[in-house]
């Protein structure tokens, strides 16, 4: 009974923090076991979200396998004492955790928190994901991380290096019937060969046809172990190649990617790479100033496929005047196209202040699907802030956008 008892305690109490880097390399050199480095900070709401997680009993059990660091430079209380925030370690300890961390494995003083990185014993980072992750993501890192460690290189079930093998050389095919489930399965697979053979076919030697297949399957939220190679693709002579890049890059979304989302903006690509780069950049940084400015110019383009993408990616932008005067002169604009899509980001943003405006349009609006988008802005207006937006809103979009690339 008195195990019973101990065990249940110890699947309760929390992740294990180290309080010594160097310590705790040691300790995982010992057990030759990877080492799970937590950067988090107050300010943002995902590390909030993430000491949910960390105190998670299924992954709180799991970390016993693991060597752990919590590294935040946020002070919570005296310097000496236990720390509110990060049990079983006191501020100091997780500040100078965090300073001995990021010159480590992040190389710069600005932080991307939260991010969670897995090390090998010898110091070698084996992956990393920055902003939320959910506990089923970690779980896979973790076991991905572990099987890399327990083999010296990389590791797995019996026959999965020789899968992967297999799987990469069907990648290569130029047969898309062959080539296209061989690279999705490679996205799936939880091991760090298939990461690798997926980023080994971003070699411009490889057919372009595989190249974008490759790098929609490592487009992951937060998959900061693609982005330099994913943007290195910006550059691209091929535009399928330069397109799935900028794609990719704003399902990571990360603010890494805005410098060289910026750069290929301003060599002014053909459209259709050119479009893609507005919601990429709103995805990556809503907030920056640059991007704000970009992104309204842009709701103004001749060129159809910028302007409407551009609208699309208001719907995550601050509401500020010109915002409104935008979204308002689309209402009764020329095309089907950007009326539909102009009054389903009033209807998903609830600008009340339109609605007015958009029901004097409805009244006269003689396209089908127009019509239909604007009846489900109108009634998605009236729920309350906080309520969710019915599926039939946002499916409506599909109307009024061609999204050759897949974004889920």
């Amino acid at each position: 009974m008195l195990a019973t008892v101990l065990a249940a305690c110890l699947l309760t109490e929390g992740i294990a923090w180290e309080k010594d880097f160097d310590a705790a390399f040691a300790k995982a050199k010992e057990r030759n076991v990877p080492v799970l480095v937590c950067f988090n900070m107050d300010t943002e709401s995902a590390s909030e979200s993430t000491l949910a997680i960390y105190k998670e009993p299924e992954l709180v059990d799991r970390s016993r396998d693991f060597v752990c660091l919590i590294a935040s430079a946020a002070k919570h209380g005296d310097e000496a004492a236990p720390c509110p925030r990060f049990e079983g370690v006191t501020c100091g300890e997780h500040q100078k955790m965090e300073i001995k961390a990021s010159e480590a494995f992040v190389g710069t003083e600005a932080v991307i928190s939260p991010q969670h990185v897995l090390v090998s014993p010898d110091r070698k980072v084996l992956m990393r994901r920055a902003y939320y992750v959910g506990k089923s993501e970690l779980m896979k890192m973790l076991r991905m991380a572990e099987k890399s460690v327990l083999s010296g290189k990389y590791a797995g079930a019996e026959g999965e290096e020789k899968q992967i093998a297999e799987l990469l050389k069907s990648a290569k095919d130029r047969n898309a019937v062959t080539r296209k489930p061989a690279i999705a399965e490679l996205g799936k697979l939880e091991h760090l060969a298939a990461r690798d053979a997926l980023l080994e076919l971003l070699d411009s030697k490889n057919m372009t046809e595989t190249r974008t297949d490759a790098i929609d399957a490592l487009a992951t939220k937060g998959n900061y172990d693609a982005l330099d190679k994913i943007a290195a693709q910006l550059s691209d002579t091929q535009a399928q190649v330069a397109r799935h890049a900028v794609v990719a890059l704003e399902k990571i979304g990360l603010p890494a990617a805005v410098a060289p989302l910026l750069k290929l903006w301003k060599k002014k690509p053909i459209g259709m790479i050119a479009g893609e780069i507005p919601r990429a950049l709103t995805a990556c940084a809503p907030n920056d100033a640059e991007v704000l400015s970009l992104v309204k110019k842009a709701c103004k383009s001749a060129d159809s496929h910028i302007e409407l993408n551009s609208i699309y990616a208001l719907r995550t932008l601050p509401t500020d005047a010109e915002v409104l005067k935008i979204l308002e002169s689309k209402i009764e604009d020329k095309s089907g196209r950007v009326r539909g899509l102009g009054s389903w980001v009033i209807g998903v943003k609830r600008e009340r202040s339109l609605e007015a405006k958009l029901a004097a349009q409805l009244a006269k609006e003689n396209d089908l699907d127009v019509k239909s988008c604007m009846s489900l802005a109108l009634d998605n207006l009236k729920l309350e802030d906080g309520a969710k937006a019915p599926p039939s809103l946002l499916d409506a979009v599909g109307k009024f956008l061609n999204d050759e690339i897949p974004r889920s």
